[in-house]
């Protein structure tokens, strides 16, 4: 939902990583698994990764 949506938004702009602890309180507190936390968290560090463009130094030495 819009609300879990926002929650995960306002723990992120918080910390980046959660810990195992933290992950179960959000888990319960919204509703959702364990893993679709995790898995929430991975996708947004790896978007923000990919929009940043910030390159691999070694693969970009291995492409060359």
């Amino acid at each position: 939902t819009s609300e879990q949506l926002s929650r995960l938004k306002r723990e992120f702009d918080e910390c980046r990583y959660l810990t195992e602890t933290r992950r179960r309180h959000l888990a319960a507190e919204l509703g959702l698994t364990e893993s679709q936390i995790k898995i929430w968290f991975q996708n947004k560090r790896a978007k923000i990764k990919k929009s940043s463009g910030v390159k691999n130094e070694l693969a970009m030495q291995l492409m060359a």
